[in-house]
């Protein structure tokens, strides 16, 4: 069993895992960027809507990569198939107008 926390440097900067005997197995930092401020927060519901912030931020807007790049939130309404294969088409464009850029570039003999 594993147990996930948070660690109080200077007001939940990282979020730490330990296993069964107490020991640090992984430290993440929370992004800094305003969700969870460094500076500690002197009254309940401001730390509240902060945590809901972050809540919204890492379900709506934050892609995962265990989730192949997608939202928790698109994951779980289906919408990542369609989003993952806008992906894909937008990829196989560009590799296309690569291949037709190198081409031209044999072609005319100019070389990069």
């Amino acid at each position: 069993m594993l147990y996930t926390g948070l660690d109080y440097h200077r007001s939940f900067s990282y979020i730490t895992t330990m296993n069964e005997k107490g020991e640090v197995i992984g430290q993440k930092k929370l992004p800094s960027n305003g969700e969870i401020g460094l500076l500690p927060y002197e009254m309940p519901g401001e730390l509240q809507e902060a945590i809901k912030v972050f809540i919204e931020y890492y379900n709506y807007q934050r892609y995962h990569e265990g989730l192949g790049d997608a939202t928790p939130c698109g994951v779980y309404t289906g919408r990542h198939l369609e989003v993952l294969q806008r992906r894909k088409e937008a990829k196989n464009r560009t590799l296309q107008a690569r291949r037709d850029y190198d081409r031209i570039n044999r072609e005319q003999g100019s070389g990069l």
